[in-house]
């Protein structure tokens, strides 16, 4: 409004009252909008949940991105990566090493522990293959897979 009552845009504390004063007179003002009592709980709660929405993007990305840099098969071995077989394997052991240390036994273990049901089961063996051939880097799982 400054801009447009003189065409300058400088910077001018005199300015201000003058601007403020003709906004008032003429009746040029918004009223801000204060929620109360449950329409400011679902206000708070909603900026919550966008808060927490964009942490759990953040860290799909990061999961993401280190799968890419250690194994970067994961898509084709594990499938869905947030499904619930792939999930359990990634908390046990996400990187080709680990898989390969498992075993095709020890892979169904860790579904069989989670008390996973379905023909996942039947995919160890392709995961254990893919684990294998990974052409993913070995060198910093250790301190990647505290991220």
């Amino acid at each position: 409004m400054k801009e447009v009552e003189d065409n300058s845009q400088l910077k001018d504390d005199r300015k201000d009252p003058k601007l403020i004063a003709n906004l008032v007179k003429d009746g040029n003002f918004g009223m801000p909008y204060l929620p109360e009592k449950i329409y400011a709980e679902l206000r708070r709660l909603s900026m919550f949940r966008d808060q927490l929405n964009e942490d759990r993007i953040r860290t799909i990305n990061r999961m993401h991105r280190e799968m890419k840099i250690y194994f970067p098969e994961y898509k084709d071995a594990l499938g869905k990566v947030d499904g619930a077989f792939s999930l359990e394997l990634l908390k046990e052991a996400p990187f080709p090493d680990e898989l390969i240390a498992l075993g095709e036994e020890g892979i169904r273990q860790i579904w069989h522990a989670a008390k996973l049901r379905g023909r996942g089961y039947s995919r160890a063996g392709e995961i254990l293959q893919y684990a294998k051939a990974s052409v993913g880097i070995k060198d910093g799982s250790i301190a990647s897979k505290e991220l």
